[in-house]
């Protein structure tokens, strides 16, 4: 996507960015497996402002992969602001036998959302649901970044 580099610099804007055909993963997740470590970076809970103005990097491990779906998920504590984040493979030395360890630190995809669960409380004495609590199960859904490329590309051509 397309930014404007000297407006950035005019302002004092710290910036960087993922170089489209060097650490972007767009082979969609063949590069990945479940159990791989990724890092997970935003602003969470509106931790943002100006001291605060450093990105929040949090770690975490692919937790799902479906062939089959536009999602993935990441086993990694995520909340509202880090939507639209990017999702970012751990560069590793070593792997598993049978898999190729990654020494590049690939842009995986971008944060969708949490995933929650529900837990019900229940009345001993009318057996009656009374409240439901919804917590932050800890796994969150990302979009593979070849989605997220595919929608700037069809965005483009209408410009």
């Amino acid at each position: 996507m397309p930014i404007n580099v000297d407006l950035l610099k005019k302002d004092n804007i710290k910036f960087s960015f993922f170089e489209n055909d060097k650490c972007i993963e767009k082979n969609g997740t063949s590069v990945i497996g479940e159990g791989d470590f990724v890092y997970a970076l935003g602003f969470p809970m509106g931790l943002v402002g100006e001291k605060r103005n450093m990105v929040i990097v949090r770690s975490g491990s692919i937790a799902r992969m479906d062939k089959n779906s536009k999602t993935f998920l990441i086993d990694a504590f995520i909340f509202p602001g880090n939507s639209g984040g990017p999702v970012i493979l751990k560069p590793e030395l070593l792997a598993i036998q049978g898999t190729q360890p990654s020494n590049t630190a690939y842009l995986l995809g971008v944060i969708k959302s949490f995933i929650s669960y529900q837990d019900t409380a229940i009345s001993r004495q009318t057996n009656e649901v009374r409240v439901i609590f919804s917590e932050n199960s800890g796994l969150a859904e990302v979009i593979p970044i070849i989605f997220v490329d595919k929608a700037i590309q069809e965005f483009l051509q209408t410009i």
